[in-house]
């Protein structure tokens, strides 16, 4: 059995299994979208690749994304259980991109008179920005 469960700031993921026997893949491909809990039967030689995209919450803070995977099986007619952890640690760093712009109502002023401007910020991302106070 192969699990995975996603890491906190996932909002989504998808994976795809691929068997192979001493290096080959066999043709068999599975796939799937959340956290990975398969079965899987390994004869030696063989090896199961899984490749896992998950998408990143915007508004994840600073800090580390986290991930870990668990094997376990049964050896010696299913008397012996064998398991293995892995643990892959990203650093989330957010980042994103800013414009400002300034629309002018009018080109011409006449002193004493009023004026107005238009100004937009836009955020084309990936990551959420806050509102300074």
């Amino acid at each position: 059995m192969v699990f995975d469960q996603l890491p906190s700031n996932v909002t989504a993921a998808t994976w795809t299994a691929v068997t192979t026997i001493n290096g080959v893949p066999t043709g068999s491909t599975t796939s799937g979208s959340g956290l990975i809990n398969q079965p899987v039967d390994l004869p030696v030689g063989s090896a199961v690749i899984f490749t896992f995209n998950v998408l990143v919450d915007p508004s994840a803070p600073v800090g580390p994304l986290i991930n870990t995977a668990l094997a376990s099986f049964l050896l010696n007619g299913g008397v012996t259980l064998i398991q293995h952890i892995a643990t892959d640690t990203d650093t989330l760093t957010p980042q994103a991109d800013l414009a400002v712009t300034i629309d002018d109502h009018t080109l011409i002023v006449v002193p004493g008179a009023s004026d107005g401007y238009t100004i937009t910020v836009t955020n084309n991302g990936p990551s959420t920005v806050a509102v300074l106070p």
